[in-house]
């Protein structure tokens, strides 16, 4: 009888942890996917931006950072980005309430005249620790029709 106590004591905390784990795997999945919802966005964007210009943007010829492709999609109001830390949220996410943080610059990026490194986090509503973050790099379609 006392093993089978165990047994069950032990089947038993093995469906409470498997139970807590399922809501943790899909709070994260539902956060990468509102990061990806919100990247596809972007890259739309981004495949936009000053794409018209006729032969090439200016910007192809920066010789400053802060006049390149990047500075000009991170900061355009209208086409762009239009800053540097944009909040989306709240949203529910396995029952919970989340925001979602993206975070964008082009010195930190691997070219900073032509990519921009936009930083994704997940937090629960007033709390500080991220359920998901994603680090990658945009980059304006634009920059192709560079000579």
């Amino acid at each position: 009888m006392i093993v089978a106590a165990v047994f069950v004591s032990m089947t038993m905390q093995a469906i409470v942890t498997s139970a807590a784990l399922r809501v943790v795997a899909t709070q994260y999945d539902e956060a990468v996917s509102w990061i990806q919802e919100d990247l596809e966005t972007v890259v739309n964007q981004a495949a936009q931006y000053e794409i018209t210009a006729q032969p090439y943007s200016s910007r192809c010829l920066a010789t400053l950072t802060s006049d390149g492709f990047a500075s000009g999609f991170l900061n355009d109001t209208v086409m762009g980005l239009g800053g540097t830390s944009t909040t989306i949220g709240p949203r529910a996410l396995g029952g919970k309430y989340y925001t979602l943080t993206r975070t964008a610059n082009y010195t930190s990026s691997s070219d900073p005249y032509w990519l921009l490194n936009v930083t994704y986090q997940v937090t629960e509503q007033g709390g500080s620790k991220p359920i998901a973050t994603v680090d990658t790099e945009v980059i304006p379609h634009a920059v192709f029709k560079c000579p």
